[in-house]
């Protein structure tokens, strides 16, 4: 049920306290839509904000990036910034717009370089854009991160479900191959085709690693021409 539409009319409340506290009221009002909208917008950079702010703890010192990484998106995504560096902004054309782009570009960058150490920046000082700057963080690291990837693999090799709940080991097994998924980005020309390609293998590893007590279970799923997705089969553990 919709609700009815108010319709104030300050002049024809008198002068005084009650007035002053409505106008102050509607005044509140403006300032929450006005910055309601704002937020939508990610070029908006509120007055308040810090470009050496540090958004992500602990910096990137080489050897933290899988973690570094989810924390700093994660981070960008709940301030509207995330576009800048997976490369969905770009530069406007709109003269209009192009000093709030500028400023919003500026603070992205102030940030990222703000959660790095200064022996990681300086691989990274030059580039030329946000969206090189972060890709060449990526392609940095992730050559490093080889041995912690061969570390992943060998923790889903040996891991069992064993006394665990379902829900325990589903999450055990899901941190995992998070973190797997943030030391091999997917490339953006064929995600859909390496989606579809890892799901069939995450399901095979929660089935084979689960308790015996679902031997029936994964053997019927197994014998089955459409091989069901993970969360299905998570439902019927």
């Amino acid at each position: 049920m919709a609700c009815p539409s108010v319709h104030l009319n300050l002049n024809t409340i008198p002068p005084g306290p009650a007035h002053q506290e409505i106008n102050l009221f509607l005044n509140h009002l403006l300032k929450i839509n006005f910055y309601a909208a704002s937020y939508r917008d990610p070029f908006f950079v509120h007055p308040s904000v810090n470009p050496n702010a540090v958004l992500c703890s602990p910096p990137l010192n080489g050897d933290n990036y899988a973690s570094w990484k989810i924390g700093m998106m994660r981070a960008l995504r709940l301030k509207n910034k995330i576009g800048f560096i997976d490369g969905s902004i770009s530069k406007p054309t709109d003269s209009a717009k192009l000093g709030e782009w500028m400023r919003a570009y500026g603070l992205v960058i102030g940030w990222i370089h703000a959660a790095i150490l200064h022996s990681v920046k300086d691989s990274v000082s030059y580039a030329p854009t946000v969206f090189l700057l972060w890709k060449d963080l990526e392609n940095i690291h992730v050559e490093s991160c080889d041995p912690k990837l061969y570390q992943l693999k060998q923790q889903l090799a040996f891991i069992k479900q064993d006394g665990s709940s379902v829900m325990v080991f589903y999450g055990r097994l899901r941190a995992i191959w998070d973190e797997m998924d943030t030391i091999r980005p997917l490339s953006t020309c064929n995600a859909k085709d390496a989606i579809d390609h890892l799901n069939p293998d995450t399901t095979m590893e929660f089935l084979q690693c689960l308790h015996d007590r679902y031997a029936g279970l994964r053997s019927n799923i197994l014998q089955r021409i459409e091989f069901p997705p993970l969360l299905t089969i998570y439902n019927l553990v």
